[in-house]
């Protein structure tokens, strides 16, 4: 996958944002704790290759997010959502939390999850859940319950 200069993945994008957030400390020195950084209210996008690269490929955003042992990062609120080319919306997947690893691209948790088509005709939910930009794939684990709306065809 090519990326362009001025185009960062949403790992990238997202500990740049964790880098210039806004700092919530008592102490004298508010870089002295990495917990002390926290990201609020954060969107990162990935563009398509060309020639779509003006296209938003994946959306990914979170309410907040906390920093976490190794480099991971608790994510609250988190939004997933991908594209076609044209701009229409593919699928939208939102969970209350889960962990984030920034650097690999794998969100998962063993909360809640739903996705939804971008027409909305198809839906699923599931609690634990793993995510992959790599791959593009997300695996539910549990209790996953699957909505389908069908058409309306004359007999």
């Amino acid at each position: 996958m090519k990326f362009h200069p001025v185009k960062l993945t949403w790992s990238v994008l997202l500990v740049a944002t964790l880098s210039a957030v806004s700092v919530v400390c008592s102490q004298p020195n508010p870089l002295s704790s990495v917990k002390e950084l926290r990201a609020t209210d954060f969107t990162s996008e990935q563009y398509f290759e060309p020639p779509n690269d003006q296209q938003v490929k994946l959306k990914f955003s979170g309410a907040a997010a906390d920093p976490l042992p190794g480099g991971l990062l608790a994510v609250k609120q988190m939004s997933i959502e991908t594209f076609e080319t044209n701009g229409v919306t593919k699928a939208i997947a939102k969970a209350p939390q889960c962990v984030l690893s920034p650097f690999d691209g794998v969100a998962s948790s063993a909360g809640k999850l739903e996705l939804q088509s971008g027409d909305g005709k198809f839906r699923v939910a599931g609690e634990g859940f793993m995510w992959r930009q790599s791959e593009q794939t997300l695996t539910l684990s549990n209790r996953v319950h699957t909505v389908l709306e069908m058409a309306d065809t004359k007999l």
